[in-house]
């Protein structure tokens, strides 16, 4: 579901992406920045509205597909009990190794990927003088971004979450590695649009998947909005340092190689942030209090 749920963000780059191209081309990158807000407008705003629904019991429905306690399971299907939800606080989370683990793992990966998607263009335009094939080359990225979402949902579904963020940070990694040996290759291009667009495939929707299963729903949005700000402040340091690295030597060569470290850097955090074993007993939320698969012990995956 939530690699169905996260093709939106490809599928709003391929659109967008040739759509800002004219719209600069024809008139400015003013106009650009005009196009890029309504869309934005529009394109969130409004669906957001009318869709967006808090938990999955507001529509009577229960997480991952479960079934409620009374039902009759199928013929020949073998009975399970529910696996208990996770429900950790954020004072009980912030005392596990596994969360350290994980907020450091996506700061160093936040930290290159805003840079890598600043100054990719003008890398590959400038120093690489692809010209406006860098940009049929980056909607190309998109187009593999958006195909891997659902297969990397389905993959992630069936080995710990921990193996498939690893897997998507060692993906990014190699795209840079194919990335600084472009030269002017065209087809060499277009592998790092093939690599980089499955590595990245399920960087946002991970992010999702492995909070919850590790921490649970109920106070998950107290969790993840303390641990942002230090992957916003990744994210908006990494482009100043590329910047400042490109001025200095006059090539992204350094840029891509620290990029790709910190990458495999932050995949090696993610396979030893195994599930957190102890689990206190945590206060009544808002949630309805029907069974849950979402918690379904990290590493023990419901086959």
């Amino acid at each position: 579901a939530l690699g169905f749920a996260f093709t939106g963000l490809s599928i709003g780059s391929l659109i967008m992406v040739p759509v800002l191209t004219v719209a600069i081309s024809e008139m400015g990158w003013r106009a650009g920045f005009v196009v890029m807000g309504v869309a934005l407008a529009v394109g969130i705003a409004v669906p957001s509205a009318i869709f967006l629904r808090r938990v999955p019991e507001d529509m009577g429905l229960l997480p991952d597909g479960a079934q409620p306690a009374a039902a009759t399971p199928r013929p020949g299907a073998a009975a399970r009990p529910p696996r208990p939800e996770p429900s950790w606080t954020l004072r009980g989370a912030l005392r596990t190794r596994t969360l350290w683990l994980l907020l450091i793992a996506w700061v160093l990966a936040s930290f290159p990927l805003t840079a890598y998607f600043i100054h990719v263009i003008p890398y590959l335009r400038g120093e690489k003088e692809f010209g406006n094939l860098a940009n049929v080359a980056w909607t190309t990225w998109f187009a593999f971004a958006f195909a891997s979402k659902v297969v990397w949902g389905y993959v992630s579904e069936r080995i710990p979450p921990r193996i498939s963020v690893a897997a998507c940070f060692v993906g990014e990694a190699a795209a840079v590695v194919v990335l600084l040996h472009v030269g002017q290759s065209v087809p060499m291009l277009f592998l790092w649009s093939v690599v980089g667009g499955i590595g990245h495939g399920p960087f946002a929707q991970l992010q999702t998947l492995i909070w919850a299963d590790y921490y649970g729903r109920p106070f998950l949005g107290t969790i993840r909005g303390a641990l942002a700000p230090p992957m916003v402040l990744g994210g908006a340091l990494g482009p100043l340092l590329a910047a400042y690295m490109f001025q200095q030597q006059g090539s992204y060569r350094m840029v891509w190689i620290l990029f790709a470290a910190l990458f495999l850097a932050g995949a090696l955090l993610a396979l030893l942030a195994a599930p957190p074993k102890a689990r206190e007993p945590a206060p009544s939320s808002s949630l309805a209090p029907q069974p849950s698969l979402l918690g379904r012990g990290g590493d023990s995956r419901r086959r």
